[in-house]
């Protein structure tokens, strides 16, 4: 199976106007609406290729089972996995983020006892930063924790910088 989702442009986009999101089994999950508790738990994601190809000044996030989540009440993943994946997102100037579980979180999210078994997980761009790593690849707010991953990991950025990390970025 594949998940594949491309970003592109007819004119150039200002910087931070454009995130693109790809995941194995959702590709965002957000809401600025929630004011109770949510979770989403026993996700399993296998054997699937997961990319996020974006174009000029275009975030792109890739996560095995989420893209994203972003949520302003309380959330978590809980017990998920990507097993025998291939994670991947590209950038050609603006930055990339790919990691086992989940691209990137965003409030008060809590990603907990979640495996990335056999997955690689690479993230590319040519003049912008690129992360990879084996559970969230952007946390901009939230708590990663009892997780577990074996991913072979791999960045790189022709003009730009480059980051693995086992288990997240925090931003």
């Amino acid at each position: 199976m594949a998940v594949i989702g491309k970003a592109y442009s007819e004119t150039k986009a200002s910087s931070g106007d454009s995130d693109l999101f790809a995941g194995g089994a959702i590709g965002v999950f957000g809401s600025d609406q929630g004011s109770r508790a949510f979770s989403i738990k026993n996700v399993y994601v296998y054997d699937t290729v997961i990319q996020s190809i974006g174009e000029e000044l275009i975030l792109t996030y890739a996560g095995g089972v989420f893209g994203g989540i972003w949520y302003s009440g309380t959330f978590e993943a809980a017990s998920c996995a990507s097993i025998g994946c291939s994670v991947e997102a590209n950038s050609i100037t603006g930055d990339a983020y790919a990691a086992g579980i989940s691209g990137q979180t965003e409030g008060s999210i809590t990603v907990s006892s979640s495996y990335t078994i056999n997955t690689t997980v690479r993230a590319e761009t040519t003049s912008g930063r690129s992360y990879a790593s084996g559970t969230v690849g952007r946390i901009k707010s939230g708590n990663v924790t009892n997780n577990y991953s074996n991913a072979s990991l791999s960045a790189s950025a022709k003009s730009g910088s480059a980051y693995c990390a086992g288990v997240a970025f925090i931003d």
